[in-house]
């Protein structure tokens, strides 16, 4: 399914670092917004699974569920809110409902743990193999209350904008958009693409940064040092 032309629009403006203000059901909102409405930076991870060719559709079901099984071990391990679950597409938010400076990093470290889970299925000669395409997004988005059973919705760019990310990931890749990139700088090691649909990243793995102190440090800010010691 190819999206429409204001999600490409969108899509490609996030991923070239433009702000792309979360979009309501009546249009686009203002800081003007009542108490029931919430703007929240909320990183998105979208991971699609892709089951071999072929495969019958009971075996197909089955390995998909064995999928969502892991994607929601996986996910609560490091913090994340599951909010949607679609066959082979899966999501998993962070940032929301609990705000915390590090869920950016989170669910950065969390693809990473997917795609080796991934990787570890595939060596297995027992359980059918699949593959996946996993990509990470940071957007503004409106949580708004509702009489829905999960009490709030989410509303905003960014789901689209990871799930199309996805799209152009290659198996068993890990990319993040621009924006993600940004705030996660020194604490992954990153490639960085041009691409015809913007700028990303593919992440590698993790560095051995724990803190901001740590990535200063390593881009080439001096040590502190006591009076003592000048």
């Amino acid at each position: 399914i190819q999206p429409g032309k204001p999600t490409q629009n969108a899509f490609v403006e996030s991923l070239n670092g433009k702000p792309h203000y979360a979009r309501a059901a009546n249009g686009f909102t203002n800081t003007a917004h009542s108490s029931q409405n919430e703007r929240r930076n909320v990183t998105i991870l979208h991971f699609r699974a892709l089951t071999a060719d072929g495969m019958d559709p009971e075996d197909r079901a089955s390995t998909l569920d064995q999928i969502s099984e892991v994607f929601q071990k996986i996910i609560r391990r490091f913090g994340a809110y599951q909010f949607s679950n679609s066959a082979s597409e899966l999501a998993a938010y962070f940032g929301y409902p609990k705000a915390d400076e590090h869920s950016t990093i989170q669910a950065v470290r969390c693809a990473l743990a997917l795609k080796e889970a991934t990787l570890r299925r595939q060596g297995s000669s027992h359980l059918p193999a699949y593959s996946a395409q996993i990509a990470v997004h940071t957007d503004l988005m409106i949580a708004r209350n509702t009489d829905t059973s999960s009490g709030v919705e989410l509303i905003g760019d960014g789901p689209a904008v990871a799930q199309n990310l996805s799209f152009n990931a290659a198996p068993n890749q890990v990319l993040i958009s621009h924006i993600t990139a940004e705030l996660v700088e020194g604490f992954f090691s990153l490639t960085n693409l041009n691409t015809s649909f913007g700028k990303v990243a593919e992440v590698l793995r993790e560095s051995t940064a724990k803190s901001k102190f740590d990535v200063a440090l390593a881009s080439g800010l001096s040590p502190l040092r006591g009076r003592v010691h000048e």
